[in-house]
C-alpha cells in the first residue's frame, strides 16, 4: 500500500525524546513548517519515561500522563485515526528505575488493550550504541 494513500482522519502522536519534533511551527520555528498535512495532536515530550514523570518534572507529560491527557479532552477517538506510540527512548535507560515490581499496571488489562489495537512496530536506532559513545570519551 502506498502511504499517500493510507485513510486516516487524524494523527496522534504520543512518545518521548525519540518522538517530539520540537517546538511546534511559530515565529519561533526558524521557518520549518508542521510535519503533516492533515489534522493532527502531537502529545510527545522530549524527556518522557513511560509512566506520568518525565525525567526533568514529577507527575507531567509522561507518556501516561500524555495518554490520559488525550482521553481527558477527547472523550471519541475516530476509529480510522493513526495513533503512534514510541516509548523507550534515552530518558528510560539514563535514569534506572529503583523500583520495577509497581503492581499497580494490571497486566491483563495492558493485554487486552494490545489484542484490540493495530501496532506498527518502529525499528529505530540501537540506544545501546549511546553507553558506547559515552564510554569511549
Amino acid at each position: 500500500m502506498n502511504p499517500h494513500n493510507v485513510p486516516c482522519s487524524q494523527l496522534i502522536i504520543f512518545g518521548d525524546d525519540l518522538t517530539d519534533d520540537g517546538i511546534e511551527f511559530s515565529t519561533h520555528s526558524h521557518g520549518f513548517a508542521r510535519n503533516s498535512n492533515g489534522p493532527y495532536i502531537n502529545y510527545a515530550y522530549s524527556g518522557a519515561q513511560s509512566g506520568y514523570n518525565n525525567i526533568f518534572f514529577s507527575d507531567w507529560s509522561g507518556i501516561l500522563w500524555q495518554i490520559e491527557h488525550h482521553c481527558m479532552n477527547h472523550r471519541i477517538t475516530p476509529k480510522d485515526s493513526l495513533i503512534i506510540l514510541q516509548v523507550g527512548g534515552l530518558s528510560e535507560l539514563i535514569l534506572q528505575q529503583n523500583d520495577i515490581t509497581d503492581k499497580t499496571i494490571s497486566i491483563d488489562k495492558i493485554n487486552d488493550n494490545i489484542a484490540n489495537a493495530v501496532l506498527g512496530l518502529i525499528n529505530t536506532v540501537d540506544n545501546g550504541l549511546f553507553f558506547l559513545f559515552m564510554n569511549s570519551l
